[in-house]
């Protein structure tokens, strides 16, 4: 006689093939998904199982889930049952190795302890993903790794979402990911199920069984004589359907039906209800109460222990396992604690058979028996969420708890139902104001609709009187309206609050007017309300307000505005000693960034750096996508300014090739990427760059895009399009001068000059150089007024009024006590041609000869180029210069390789830069060839790049 087993794989040997090649794939390193789809009971749980049977014989590990229709609000609850029962049964030893870098805060992920709390709009989705990829990655280090997924249309999101993740980065990684899923299912997850589709190495569609196929499994299952109307009856009654055939089977058996032509008539008349009818039936002879047992498990959602199910079916737990061993025996329950149903088709039959008034009055004593026993507040939520208000305190109380445990494992959408779930229930205002503003967060951290969030913030602010929910909300109400393109509302939003400063206490009032400032800092428009504000409050509070990290960040941009280098300094480290504006507010708050803007503006290069590092290692063990993207951003900066162009453009590339990152900061990494090719003359790239970057007269007037106007006209210099160089270059400014932007950070004026003084326009160009050298010496660094100095020696050349060289001569000298070498090899080469044309050829070669060997070490291939040819004007015979072996490696190669030279392995590597490890080893292999190295313990030697200062080990911190 045949099996289930046996029906559900007939006519099933090319996929059960097409497995066993990803099976083999995987083992060799090249990991794929496989979606298994088709309706219920064709066989996909056959396949799957086949599948699993095989990767375990060929020595994979395997993880597997299976997913229930009542469990898609618990968050990660198939991610859980993938990797949960792996983690706690590995030894002590196997465990770190597996929580190693950003896996650790994958498990705490999937822990019900608290999360991270500082995300922006979808970003702890992403740094969910992300650290529970690592997590997968780790595992497969210990060895080839299977994933398999049954019944993934009843997946959470966060879940599916994980899977399509994990899928995105299997290139390299001994990982296959097989998934069981019905063809479109609809509900909230079903866009997520056909992006995973999407990304899929192979769909395998299961068709119905042929007339051939069904015949074979009949006459297998009954045995002679069977005719062929009888098989063809059956073929048309199951619709081909394997297992729905078994089921059709094991009741004509138990009805002894016979298998003639008489027999055919009576499997016509059972019809495609055949299911129900079996399984309703083999019940009926069961002992009494076995059918509201089976009801019992159905509700509770399948995967169900048995204490819960004699509960909700009150029958005494001895009762419950005689009844559990009789539905098992007559295959309506697989044979196994805890209890689950042979097959989703059986539940769902079951299931079907309660009415819609039974079935929520079951839900609610479901939630009742759970919450009673201590059950987790995802799995009482679910039921919950089935029944309409109850009017009991404690149902509000879990469901907030299930809402706050799905925001900390990164799936707010969940939280947002179970808190709409909430406000179904009659609460007095405090508690609705509270769920209210816990609704809006959860929508704005799902990156839900503004105009909702906007809404329920607007309402808890008016109904509490609980100071911090009302600053809480308001702040969420005013980002929601800001991420609109309202700034200017966004600010009013806030204005309004606090003109009640006694509702909102002393700490709230200081908040918002944080709050104020730092959005407010950031656009043109309402620079000026900012500004008076916060002056305002300066003057109040005076420079030190408290010790409050958030203002003392806006103090410092507000010096950083109209103050000196050195004020501008003393404020913003205040506003980062000791490391409490980045563990309060984290590196998503603009308030931290603006801090790290100004030192490096104020050329306080190291303490940037060192905030930088702080910021970047805070992001990767967070996930942050945002907070990452924006210390990469900072970085980029810093190293820019410091003359390491190469550290420059891996720090921007780094940020840009992070695909799930905003658009907020694009503009600007793509701004620095540019500036570091415009050094090496790679002049078309550059323009594709700040094309991209959407430089143009409509680019939001956000503070951090002005560059991108600087970086253009650069560009148009090195074109010979001085023309609009020079208009680019003066939009820059005009932007600059609209925020009230006063410092000599960055110099536009000497190059807009310049261009000027080659047009002839030399009284234009003088104001401009005046302006600067002014500009440069209030803000009182060395950088700006060497700058400053050696654009007021091009005019005085220009305007045939001397040589220069004196000014020249100071400018390197202040340059040279700067960080700045890439503004000194500038001024050098300057120093160094003003010389030779002044006849002192001796100390033209030896100013050239140290001009050509910095600008080689900063990675500006065009300045060295033209300082060795002005040394071969001199006189001198320089060496020809070849950007070969460590020279030639790309920015992303060198950052890849100098990590790799401190011991990181490609994982480790691969986790600080958010890429995969297959990514790093593409690079490493590019490292070797052009080193004609072979090994990693060769990378130290032979990467000689002149000089290295701390921030090339920025990203190796």
């Amino acid at each position: 006689m045949g099996t289930a087993d046996d029906a559900l794989l007939v006519e099933r040997d090319a996929h059960r093939a097409r497995l066993v090649e990803a099976v083999e794939s995987a083992k060799a390193g090249e990991g794929s998904l496989i979606v298994v789809e088709g309706p219920p009971g064709i066989g996909k749980t056959g396949l799957l199982g086949a599948g699993v049977a095989h990767a375990a014989e060929a020595g994979m590990t395997v993880v597997s889930a299976r997913s229930r229709e009542l469990e898609r609000d618990f968050t990660l609850g198939v991610v859980r049952q993938l990797f949960e029962r792996t983690l706690h049964g590995a030894d002590d030893e196997t465990r770190a190795r597996l929580l190693a870098g950003p896996a650790a805060h994958g498990f705490a992920t999937l822990s019900d302890g608290p999360g991270d709390r500082h995300a922006t709009p979808g970003d702890s989705d992403f740094a969910a993903m992300h650290s529970l990829y690592w997590l997968a990655a780790n595992l497969a280090e210990e060895g080839p790794l299977m994933l398999a997924v049954d019944d993934a249309h009843w997946a959470d999101a966060a879940s599916l979402r994980f899977l399509t993740y994990l899928a995105n980065r299997l290139a390299g990684l001994p990982v296959l990911i097989v998934c069981a899923t019905r063809p479109r299912v609809g509900g909230t997850t079903a866009a997520i199920l056909d992006e995973l589709a999407a990304v899929a190495t192979e769909v395998l569609a299961l068709g119905v069984l042929s007339e051939d196929g069904t015949t074979r499994i009949v006459r297998a299952r009954v045995g002679p004589p069977c005719s062929d109307a009888f098989a063809q009856a059956c073929h048309a009654s199951s619709g081909g359907n394997p297992f729905l055939l078994h089921e059709l089977l094991s009741a004509l058996v138990a009805d002894a039906v016979p298998t003639d032509d008489d027999g055919a008539l009576r499997v016509r008349r059972l019809g495609p209800q055949s299911v129900s009818r079996a399984v309703f039936l083999r019940m009926a002879r069961l002992p009494p109460g076995a059918a509201d047992f089976a009801r019992a498990v159905a509700i509770l959602g399948d995967s169900v222990e048995l204490r819960d199910a004699a509960a909700l079916a009150q029958v005494s737990e001895d009762d419950a396992h005689a009844l559990a061993d009789a539905l098992s025996t007559a295959g309506v329950l697989a044979a196994e604690l805890p209890l689950r149903f042979i097959h989703p088709v059986i539940l769902e039959a079951v299931s079907a058979d309660l009415g819609a008034g039974q079935r929520t009055a079951m839900h609610l004593r479901a939630a009742m028996v759970l919450h009673e026993r201590g059950a987790g507040p995802d799995q009482v939520a679910a039921h919950l969420s089935a029944v309409g208000p109850v009017g009991d305190a404690w149902v509000v109380d879990v469901l907030r708890r299930a809402a706050s445990a799905a925001t900390d494992r990164g799936a707010p959408e969940v939280a947002a139902r179970h808190l709409e779930r909430a406000l179904r229930e009659e609460v007095g205002p405090g508690v609705r104001a509270a769920l209210l503003a816990e609704l809006g967060e959860a929508e704005w951290m799902a990156a839900g609709d503004p105009a909702a969030v906007i809404e329920h913030m607007r309402e808890a602010a008016e109904l509490t009187d609980d100071p911090a929910v009302r600053v809480s909300a308001t702040i969420t109400m005013a980002r929601a309206i800001f991420s609109t393109g309202d700034a200017v509302r966004a600010l009013a939003t806030l204005l309004e609050a606090l003109q009640s400063p006694a509702v909102l206490g002393p700490e709230g009032t200081v908040r918002l007017e944080a709050e104020f400032g730092s959005v407010g800092l950031l656009n043109f428009d309402l620079m000026p309300e900012a500004r008076t504000r916060l002056l305002a409050l300066r003057d109040q509070m005076g420079t030190d307000p408290g010790g409050e990290p958030l203002l003392l960040a806006n103090f410092a941009v507000l010096a950083w505005l109209d103050g000196t280098a050195a004020e501008t300094a003393a404020v913003a480290r205040a506003a980062l000693a000791e490391g409490r504006l980045l563990a309060e507010s984290g590196t998503d708050t603009i308030a931290f960034l603006q801090a790290i803007w100004v030192l490096l503006g104020s050329d306080e290069l190291d303490e940037a750096r060192r905030w930088c590092a702080a910021g970047l290692a805070q992001a990767r063990e967070r996930g942050s996508a945002f907070g990452f993207q924006a210390c990469c951003v900072l970085a980029s900066m810093t190293a820019y300014r410091a003359g390491d162009l190469r550290e420059s453009e891996a720090h921007a590339r780094t940020g840009i090739d992070l695909a799930e990152a905003p658009l907020f900061l694009r503009p600007a990494s793509l701004a620095y990427l540019a500036l570091a090719l415009i050094e090496r003359g790679e002049l078309e790239e550059a323009s594709v760059a700040l094309d991209e970057g959407l430089v143009g007269e409509w680019l939001p007037p956000l503070a951090q895009m002005n560059i991108g106007f600087y970086a253009r006209g650069l560009l148009r210099i090195a074109q010979g399009r001085e023309a609009e160089a020079l208009e680019d270059l003066r939009e820059f400014g005009r932007r600059e001068a609209y925020t009230g932007v006063e410092n000599g950070s960055v110099d536009w004026r000497v190059p807009a000059a310049r261009v000027l003084l080659r047009m002839g326009a030399s009284d234009e160009a003088r104001v401009l150089l005046d302006s600067q050298e002014a500009v440069a010496r209030r803000w009182g660094t060395n950088a700006s007024l060497g700058c400053a100095l050696a654009g007021q020696a091009a005019g005085v050349v220009a305007r045939g009024e001397g040589d220069g060289i004196a000014l020249l001569e100071s400018a390197v000298e202040l340059l040279e006590d700067s960080p700045c070498r890439l503004q000194l090899a500038r001024a050098g080469l300057e120093l160094g041609m003003a010389l030779r044309r002044a006849g002192r050829r001796s100390d033209a070669c030896a100013r050239l000869a140290v001009v050509v060997e910095l600008a080689r070490a900063c990675g500006a291939t065009v300045l060295a180029e033209r300082a060795n040819s002005e040394l071969e004007v001199a006189g001198a015979r320089p060496r020809h210069l070849q950007f070969s072996g460590a020279d030639s490696l790309t920015a992303s190669e060198r950052r890849v390789a100098l990590m790799a030279a401190d011991g990181q392995t490609n994982a480790q590597i691969a986790q600080a830069l958010f890429v995969t490890a297959k990514t790093v080893e593409n690079h490493l292999g590019r490292v070797y060839i052009k080193l004609g190295i072979n090994s990693r313990g060769q990378l130290g030697d032979a990467l000689s790049f002149g000089f290295e200062d701390e921030g090339s080990s920025l990203m190796r911190a």
